[in-house]
């Protein structure tokens, strides 16, 4: 399995605490690159558009 996952077997996960927040920041695991997208386009743009399933989880 690839991160390329065409075939929708990943299920994505997010903290509780993290889905609240206002904003979500990453990078892409160095310096040189990080992205700051409102907390709620995530389940309502990015998700549809990745056509994978998600849960939202408490700690």
């Amino acid at each position: 399995m690839t991160l390329n996952d065409q075939i929708q077997k990943i299920l994505i996960v997010f903290d509780k605490d993290v889905a609240d927040s206002e904003w979500y920041g990453c990078s892409e695991g160095a310096t040189t690159g990080y992205m700051k997208v409102k907390t709620q386009d995530i389940p309502k743009k990015f998700m549809p558009y990745t056509k994978h399933d998600y849960r939202i989880i408490t700690a």
